[in-house]
């Protein structure tokens, strides 16, 4: 489990204050909270992790205009964010390293998830998408480096508009996810460089008018083991900081769309409960 604070978030369509109507959009820090699950097992891996997110009043929680007027409150908007990944290793599933290429790859995996996002805003959004493909683990000579090839679909329900464009599927396009980690041995410290980057090119039309754009997300972290440089209990807690970036959030434009765009840097700490 672990807490974040974000000290720039924004959202699409999100004007006002110091920003006025610029195109950056208003800008708000944020609190999160983590719950997240990973394990191997003979087969493959399990991944999943929840987010809390609550941002500052500069970006009001509200409430959709079906049924009843819109409404728009005094603290900020809550966001939920559900990620669930697994793989199926293609070397356990044969028996024997037919998916190995010395010095390049370890091993090509089978690669599926679904994302799911709500929020309590004038839109109460939900997004849920799903994607399926194949993950290659880098041999590398410390740490990790996993690069994910997937088809993706998402599915929109936005509550500010009236069927049929309230609820809208996206085309099927490709989307590449690399994840990372890199211990910093030379710094004497059990520090490590941590991070996710994903992209999807542009998938259809925005049911609020135009197309939606490509969408890329990329998060990057310094994490310090706290339990290993203070007790000697590796992995037990971490102390981190990073900076988080998003382009075309939802697949809004964000050369035309306040907010659609954010880099803000995040500092947090988590603790490893089992």
């Amino acid at each position: 489990m672990g807490y974040t604070y974000l000290s720039d978030l924004r959202q699409p369509g999100v004007t006002g204050g110091r920003a006025g109507r610029s195109i950056e959009g208003r800008s708000a820090p944020g609190n999160m909270l983590s719950l997240t699950h990973v394990h191997g097992w003979e087969y493959g891996t399990n991944f999943v992790n929840l987010d809390l997110r609550r941002y500052g009043s500069q970006i009001p929680a509200g409430k959709s205009s079906y049924p009843g007027p819109a409404a728009t409150f005094d603290y900020g908007q809550t966001t939920l964010f559900l990620t669930c990944r697994g793989t199926l290793s293609g070397n356990s599933l044969v028996g024997a390293p037919l998916f190995v290429l010395p010095g390049l790859i370890k091993d090509v995996s089978l690669a599926y998830g679904v994302d799911h996002q709500s929020d309590n805003t004038r839109l109460s959004l939900l997004r849920t998408r799903t994607m399926g493909g194949l993950s290659f683990t880098f041999d590398v000579p410390v740490g990790f480096f996993n690069l994910a090839v997937l088809a993706q679909k998402d599915w929109f329900r936005f509550a500010d508009l009236l069927p049929p464009l309230r609820q809208t599927g996206t085309d099927i396009v490709p989307r590449i996810e690399a994840t990372y980690l890199m211990p910093l041995t030379f710094t004497g410290l059990p520090l490590s460089l941590t991070g996710f980057a994903s992209y999807n090119p542009p998938r259809g039309d925005d049911p609020k008018g135009g197309r939606l754009k490509a969408e890329v997300l990329t998060r990057t972290s310094l994490v310090l083991d706290l339990g290993d440089l203070l007790y000697q209990k590796p992995n037990r807690m971490k102390a981190f900081i990073g900076v988080l970036h998003q382009k075309n959030l939802l697949g809004a434009n964000s050369r035309i769309v306040p907010g659609a765009q954010f880099t803000s840097f995040l500092a947090g700490l988590s603790f490893s409960v089992f």
